[in-house]
């Protein structure tokens, strides 16, 4: 009798205990819907580019990170609301760093509807992504008689869009009424509309329905006006993702049974990167680099079981070349019990017969110049280390800072093609690195004297960043850029007080990078077409 009241005390407590657990996992619920569909929205990127896979073990690694952050010890839902938006953070950095920066605003809209469907009303998403149309026959009539009644403030263009809002939105369209030319007039001649809305329709309109608004009236102005969109839904300061450093990614999140993918865009080749981090890391003797292609395929299989053993690293380059090859190579992956120093690099461009699984399995980054003036510079003064500058004189860190510059403005000057260049120019980081090279050289032999900035001036344009161009009009765009940025008078002022580079841009008066670094952190996210000399109405061509 005595054993039956203790057999049921417990289990009764069994019980108990059951329904505590169950009411503890029962909270944690809507943490683990937010990771599902997180999980779902991110698994829809290969449509759009078959290097954009991700493996459920990667995202459960991420989703494991998340939950390691220490608590602040509030309640239950505060715990689940911060958990959800650490898990938000993690996934948009790690994804983002995969794809290339074209796409990176695309997945940022996508993250936002897939994840925040609140902010969207019925029909908006369809009619911005251009799945709504108006029936033909009823447009032509219609579009007639919207063009016959648009306000004068509006272009004639804009009539078909118009148009297509009034149809398929039509709450929207009569709150807005266009027909008050003194209520968008602002709105019409700004040069940044997305943040001039009419203060009488800034509440009464969704965020999404000013982007739509954006869309129908500012085409010119999409861009920016989708970034803050999608900034604001997501809670993020910047879309760019932040900006990865090879280094630190290979010291705290690779491991030696994950790959190592760099996915490598036009003008971009990460094997001098590699090398030096290599010989930083592990020393220039245990890395070992396989160029595929005919005849390599033995090559690359004993190397890799070579340094699977002995804890070297490897990179096995242009995989693009022998996709067919590729299987095989899973497979040895999946057989190799490697050493834990061992590190494997593949690089290759995109292909749309890589296999699936290969890219899964492998920690993916993007190598190409990163989004904006702002991310460029980044990424270069972190590279340099804090004795790179701090070494010389203040001149010298100057001139470095209008070096990296100069780099970051020729790249992102593509995105104006053909107003910027007259086409794509691959300035590369090989470019950079000679660039500093030169500069380094002219400043060591001038010592304290005075600096031959000609010289500067023509290797840069006849050899370095110069001998990519092949065009007139963009070799007189360089050399207004050298004679800018390396001119004895930039460098000839008092040490004491800053030096204007460009409009709104000084250079420090010192030679810390910690200074430099606080001037690119106040550069703004889009970049201002006055950095590129460039007039602010460049969008609207």
């Amino acid at each position: 009798k005595a054993n039956s009241l203790v057999i049921q005390e417990a289990l009764a407590e069994s019980s108990r205990i059951q329904v505590s657990l169950n009411q503890e996992r029962d909270a944690f619920l809507p943490l683990a819907e937010t990771a599902s569909t997180l999980f779902f929205v991110i698994s829809d990127l290969y449509k759009l580019n078959n290097m954009y896979r991700f493996s459920l073990a990667s995202f459960l690694r991420l989703f494991g990170r998340a939950l390691g952050t220490k608590s602040d010890g509030s309640g239950t839902e505060v715990r689940i609301k911060t958990l959800a938006n650490t898990l938000l953070m993690l996934v948009y950095e790690y994804v983002c760093r995969s794809l290339f920066k074209a796409d990176r605003l695309m997945f940022a809209l996508h993250l936002a509807h897939g994840m925040k469907p609140d902010l969207f009303q019925q029909h908006e998403w369809e009619l911005f992504t251009g799945l709504l149309v108006a029936d033909v026959f009823r447009r032509q009539e219609s579009l007639a008689r919207v063009r016959e009644t648009l306000p004068t403030w509006l272009d004639q263009e804009r009539a078909s869009a118009v148009n297509l809002v009034k149809n398929k939105l039509q709450t929207l369209y009569r709150t807005l009424s266009l027909d008050k030319s003194d209520v968008w007039g602002i709105f019409a001649r700004s040069s940044q509309c997305e943040l001039e809305f009419p203060p009488s329709l800034v509440k009464r309109i969704s965020p999404f329905q000013q982007v739509l608004v954006v869309q129908a009236l500012r085409p010119d102005r999409l861009q920016s006006a989708m970034s803050l969109f999608a900034a604001k839904a997501l809670g993020l300061k910047h879309l760019s993702g932040g900006n990865f450093s090879l280094k630190r990614v290979v010291s705290l999140e690779t491991v030696a049974t994950e790959p190592i993918l760099l996915v490598v865009s036009a003008g971009s080749d990460p094997s001098q990167d590699l090398l030096e981090l290599a010989e930083s890391s592990v020393g220039k003797d245990h890395f070992h680099q396989v160029a595929m292609g005919q005849g390599q395929s033995e090559i690359a299989l004993q190397l890799l079981h070579d340094c699977a053993r002995n804890g070297d690293w490897l990179c096995l380059k242009n995989l693009h070349l022998v996709t067919s090859w590729l299987p095989t190579l899973e497979k040895e992956l999946n057989s190799l019990e490697p050493h834990e120093s061992f590190r494997l690099f593949l690089t290759t461009e995109v292909h749309p017969r890589f296999p699936a699984i290969l890219l899964q399995i492998s920690l993916k980054l993007t190598y190409e110049s990163p989004p904006g003036i702002r991310n460029n510079l980044l990424r270069t003064v972190e590279s340099w280390s804090p004795e790179f500058l701090s070494n010389g004189s203040v001149t010298r860190a100057q001139a470095m800072f209008a070096v990296a510059w100069l780099h970051a403005v020729v790249q992102e000057r593509r995105t104006f093609i053909p107003q910027g260049w007259t086409k794509f120019y691959e300035f590369s980081q090989s470019d950079l690195r000679a660039a500093t090279d030169i500069l380094e050289r002219l400043l060591v032999r001038a010592g304290n004297g005075k600096v031959p900035w000609e010289y500067m001036h023509g290797l840069m344009e006849n050899a370095i960043y110069g001998g990519r161009i092949d065009n007139t009009f963009d070799i007189n765009v360089l050399r207004s850029y050298l004679l800018q940025y390396f001119d004895q008078s930039l460098y000839n002022q008092d040490p004491t007080r800053n030096r204007s580079l460009v409009q709104d841009v000084n250079l420090p008066a010192g030679n810390q990078i910690k200074q430099y670094m606080e001037i690119i952190r106040t550069l703004p996210d889009l970049d201002k077409p006055s950095y590129f000399g460039l007039p602010s109405n460049i969008e609207r061509s």
